[in-house]
């Protein structure tokens, strides 16, 4: 297919480097990787858990039916990756394909469950696994070389697409090995926001799979790498739901809730039940914020009502309920030393005072501009707390820009407008391109649009006095009128939603 030699979105190639090492191995001079970041295996597992996992989370006996009736790989399909391993080679892409044949070659190695089947499909057929007894392969020179063409090819269509929850799970054990994220997404080639996203999302997957009350049968439906998480990662992108929950995230992208602890497990069964259980009222794909907010809404009032005095005083530490031992255990997806607060009523902001705690996105000038400007005393330093308005508005639509990759457009944007670049545009400039593509960078556009509009019209013209053009005598009145205008086009932005 030509297209194989064009780049994807992200400028990647699909295929491996043609200065990279290729080889024909025997499939048994080659070694699963135990490191697969879309597998969970347990700590020391050896190639016959890996195996045990493939077929059990990879749908590797599905392979092996699939390579017998072709008579071998499918064109395309037998480009494995590989690295040196001592005397031996291990494989980054391919562990699927490499597993399969293995176990075409040599039945007795596969899981015992399905080593009769293997044996029937081969003998049913008359396969001859002559066909099977080398295997063409890239050799790359490190781990970290393979990962940005492993991740474009199966970003495309000629490998079999990653499913969402193997791309997390990829991300996540990323993330679990570096602790940057920055890193992670220069391995990967993918955007910060890209690996930011998939990592909140997996912290859904990761609490629900700790939760210590599934079937095994449960369990083993939820623990599938073909899960529609999608419509998990659909629901929770509810700001309002999440913050009815009172959910966040640490510094390691673990799911933290304001919520009593036991409440907020008792809910999150429920929604997992009512999405993939078979729930008697399903939540599915078109079912709406409204519907899903009511039913959450019922869950809470029906666990107070079942559980009237059994409230967490203030300073209690919080654990999940139930389990299978007497012992309380929290979930590895949860930060176990949260502590309840009651809620209180909270005072409007005046200024930008909950700008901070809102903030979500991995972004320090952000962060920095949002702590700056929440604790600014407007009374006292309003002309501060002017140009720290200003400049988070500008740093935050053009981190905007960037989150949604509309860097390429504003460029083309500018040079049409008057023949600048990205470095010289200023805030009328983002002004102007953001309210034009208003549709492609906020769900609520209406909202958007206006804030935009006031910040061009208004705004903007008395921000730029404090140091350019006729003097207005900047006041805490002032800052409260703009705070008004835009805080919650800041906090969209910031907690990065739609």
């Amino acid at each position: 297919m030509e297209d194989n030699e064009e780049t994807n979105e992200m400028g990647i190639s699909e295929e491996v480097k043609s200065d990279w090492p290729r080889l024909r191995l025997n499939p048994f001079e080659i070694i699963l990787d135990t490191e697969n970041p879309r597998l969970d295996l347990p700590p020391g597992a050896g190639q016959a858990d890996i195996r045990k996992a493939l077929f059990d989370q990879e749908e590797v006996l599905e392979l092996i039916e699939s390579i017998i009736d072709n008579g071998g790989l499918f064109q395309g399909e037998d480009s494995i990756i590989v690295i040196k391993d001592n005397d031996k080679y291990k494989v980054l892409e391919g562990n699927r394909r490499i597993c399969a044949i293995q176990c075409i070659l040599n039945p007795s190695i596969a899981p015992p469950d399905y080593q009769e089947d293997i044996r029937a499909l081969i003998n049913n057929t008359g396969f001859n696994t002559n066909h099977l007894q080398n295997v063409k392969v890239a050799v790359a020179p490190s781990w970290e070389a393979a990962q940005g063409t492993i991740t474009a090819r199966h970003s495309l269509y000629k490998i079999k697409k990653w499913s969402y929850v193997s791309k997390w799970k990829r991300d996540y054990k990323m993330f679990q090995r570096y602790k940057d994220i920055d890193k992670v997404a220069e391995i990967l080639r993918e955007t910060r926001g890209d690996v930011v996203k998939n990592l909140r999302d997996y912290a859904y997957v990761r609490y629900m799979l700790d939760l210590p009350v599934w079937t095994d049968e449960e369990k083993k439906k939820l623990s599938s790498n073909y899960l529609e998480v999608s419509i998990l990662a659909r629901v929770m992108s509810d700001s309002d739901l999440r913050r009815t929950l009172g959910i966040e995230w640490d510094q390691n992208y673990n799911i933290t809730t304001k919520m009593e602890l036991r409440k907020f497990n008792y809910v999150y069964e429920k929604l997992i039940r009512a999405i993939y259980l078979n729930d008697k009222e399903p939540i599915q794909t078109r079912t709406s914020k409204k519907s899903i907010q009511d039913k959450i809404g019922e869950w809470i009032a029906e666990f107070d009502r079942n559980n009237p005095n059994k409230t967490q005083e203030n300073s209690a530490p919080v654990a999940v309920q139930g389990g299978p031992t007497s012992t309380p255990t929290t979930p590895t997806g949860i930060n176990p030393t949260i502590r309840i607060r009651r809620r209180v009523k909270k005072k409007p902001d005046r200024f930008f005072e909950s700008l901070y705690d809102n903030i979500n996105v991995e972004d320090q000038r952000l962060k920095r501009l949002a702590k700056e400007l929440s604790t600014n005393d407007m009374d006292e330093r309003p002309i501060s707390g002017i140009l720290l308005t200003r400049a988070i508005i500008e740093s935050a639509l053009l981190f905007r820009i960037k989150r949604h990759r509309l860097v390429g457009d504003l460029k083309k944007y500018l040079k049409e407008k008057n023949n600048r670049d990205i470095d010289s545009a200023d805030l009328s400039d983002l002004l102007s391109f953001c309210i034009s593509r208003v549709d492609k960078l906020f769900q609520e556009t209406r909202g958007a649009k206006e804030a935009l509009e006031r910040i061009q019209s208004d705004y903007r013209k008395k921000m730029n006095s404090i140091v350019h053009g006729d003097w207005i005598d900047p006041t805490a009145s002032l800052i409260e009128e703009i705070a008004g205008g835009t805080r919650k086009l800041l906090t969209t932005i910031l907690r990065d939603e739609d």
